[in-house]
């Protein structure tokens, strides 16, 4: 199953190519964790050639997906009469993708739905095949 993973993306900006380590003008990079995130930015900080920094917060979603569905065991993949069809559903966490199994009623949706996740399920009558009655 995937999960959001939270990255960063820095850019160090130099006047001249030469004052560069990179021998550019901009240095575009992303890192894992708030230890290289720092050490990055206080690296730039200490450069007095570095004229700009700036750095922000990306989600990417990591992980597989998942491979079989969850009613019947029925792979999720495969020729296009057997694959699971693919939706997304937003959310306070970024997202999620909802696999319909071609061959039974099961959904699965990936990565899984957390305590604080707040998703936007579309309204009930926007599904197809909804009839209202009196």
């Amino acid at each position: 199953m995937h999960v959001w993973a939270r990255r960063w993306q820095v850019t160090l900006t130099w006047a001249r190519p030469a004052d560069s380590p990179w021998h550019t003008t901009r240095y575009v990079t992303m890192v894992d964790t708030p230890v290289q995130l720092r050490e990055l930015l206080e690296r730039g900080a200490a450069d007095p050639l570095c004229t700009g920094i700036r750095h922000e917060s990306v989600r990417e979603m990591v992980g597989t997906a998942p491979q079989v569905c969850l009613g019947g065991g029925h792979p999720l993949e495969g020729p296009s009469a057997l694959r699971a069809a693919r939706d997304w559903i937003a959310c306070s966490c970024g997202g999620h993708i909802v696999y319909r199994c071609a061959q039974c009623p099961s959904e699965v949706i990936d990565p899984v739905l957390l305590v604080d996740c707040v998703p936007a399920f579309p309204a009930t009558d926007a599904l197809p095949g909804r009839v209202d009655r009196p």
